[in-house]
């Protein structure tokens, strides 16, 4: 499920924190060089369990200073574009193969992670969670403070190579 949220100020959205929400099972197992959840300068929460094949991600998330704000016709000064990304404790991320990443994310301020990250046993170069901070998208400074939260389980049983950066 998605919901776009044009204006927060407006009722009627069921789950008003987040733009991007997944409630259900997204198995992408057989599907090479897939992105199961893509979020562009919005909100996602996942609750539900994702599974991603060789060289893929379960969840991508990143944040564009130039990305059109909701309300830029009609306010002159525009409210910001909020980005984060959470897992919840029911929440999982398979990857079932190898070269692949849990979660990536790219000039996000938050990531909160409770679920489960699990690489099948001997897949190899996996990563769990991987941040980038590029320095374009930020505030005039162009320095951007990630505040990254794991409480999941992380676990990658026999996977010579996997990763969490």
């Amino acid at each position: 499920m998605a919901e776009g949220i044009k204006d927060p100020a407006t009722s009627g959205w069921q789950n008003g924190d987040y733009e991007i929400i997944n409630k259900g099972t997204l198995d992408f197992s057989n599907a090479p060089e897939s992105t199961a959840l893509y979020s562009l300068s919005s909100r996602l929460k996942n609750e539900g369990a994702i599974k991603v094949g060789n060289k893929s991600t379960g969840i991508y998330g990143e944040y564009r200073l130039d990305t059109p704000k909701y309300d830029e016709d009609v306010n002159p000064s525009p409210t910001p574009n909020k980005s984060s990304i959470e897992t919840t404790a029911s929440s999982s991320i398979t990857l079932t193969n190898s070269e692949s990443s849990a979660i990536y994310v790219k000039n996000l301020k938050n990531v909160d992670n409770k679920g489960s990250i699990t690489a099948t046993a001997g897949k190899t170069k996996n990563l769990g969670i991987y941040a980038i901070n590029d320095g374009t998208a930020n505030d005039t400074t162009g320095n951007q403070n990630l505040d990254l939260k794991n409480s999941g389980v992380i676990s990658f049983r026999r996977c010579f190579s996997s990763y969490l950066l």
